[in-house]
């Protein structure tokens, strides 16, 4: 694990390139910033400049995608989001004893608590209650990441694995997010969400996969994703029961935080990051 000072000293990029809409995906060149590393202060002055557009701004997509700007308002927790520590203890923590889950109606117990309560408290689900009161969800699953030059996620699908291995039942999450609340700097790093059911996708002879694209010349198939941008601040919901990756960073270091809501909460806090060419049964 590294340092928090190692991570800092990466930080000196930022990838320039906004949401790509569906489609074979094109994108943006990227290109290394020339502007100085991002202040609080200065964000925050832009971001009142842009106030009213900010609340307003969500990106509704047909997948069902949600991208919404300038997601927390309030600047002391900001302020304590760009701390590298506080995010690097977070990864440390999961490491150690797995990823963390605050059940439903459970007071938050840390900042990360806090997010994950601000994210979903409007979802339908989390406002809906039982006949008899109780809440009609278990609770958010949570963790952290930062992933750094060289280093990518793959495509992979958010279920519950113990389960999956004991009866061979794809159990997903309700719902997924990410934000990004770290005022990184880097290149590469897009969320790149598939459209292909993992139950109902086509056999990996049926892909050409290639890095931006993906398309098979001989039966037309050519499968479309979306592809956005980690800004700082930046909200982003969507299926997590569907393929969906993280390109290589190529500088700088991508801190994020995720959170799933649950109807049932998982048996292994785990992900799986399993090649959809190469999916089990």
């Amino acid at each position: 694990m590294r340092s928090a000072r190692a991570f800092l000293l990466v930080l000196g990029f930022s990838s320039v390139a906004g949401i790509v809409g569906t489609g074979t995906c094109t994108t943006t060149q990227e290109q290394e910033s020339t502007e100085p590393l991002p202040v609080l202060k200065q964000y925050n002055s832009r971001r009142r400049r842009e106030a009213v557009q900010a609340s307003l701004h969500a990106a509704q997509r047909g997948s069902g995608t949600v991208v919404k700007s300038h997601f927390i308002q309030d600047e002391e927790t900001l302020l304590q989001l760009a701390d590298p520590q506080l995010w690097t203890k977070c990864v440390d923590h999961q490491s150690e004893v797995g990823l963390r889950f605050l059940p439903a109606g459970e007071k938050p117990k840390n900042v990360w608590e806090e997010i994950a309560l601000l994210i979903w408290q409007d979802h339908p689900v989390v406002t809906t209650k039982n006949p008899d009161n109780t809440p009609s969800f278990a609770g958010f699953e949570y963790w952290c990441n930062i992933i750094t030059p060289g280093d990518s996620l793959d495509w992979h699908v958010d279920k519950d694995e113990a389960l999956g291995m004991e009866s061979n039942t794809m159990v997903n999450p309700i719902f997924g997010a990410v934000y990004y609340g770290f005022p990184h700097r880097f290149t590469g790093g897009y969320l790149e969400l598939l459209p292909v059911d993992p139950q109902q996708s086509p056999s990996a002879e049926e892909y050409y996969w290639k890095d931006g694209a993906q398309t098979n010349q001989d039966n037309g198939f050519v499968a479309s994703f979306e592809r956005i941008e980690a800004q700082y601040n930046r909200l982003v919901l969507f299926n997590v029961s569907k393929w969906h990756r993280v390109s290589a960073v190529t500088r700088g270091a991508r801190f994020t935080f995720a959170v799933n809501l649950w109807k049932e909460k998982p048996r292994k806090l785990h992900i799986n990051t399993v090649d959809p060419k190469q999916q089990q049964a």
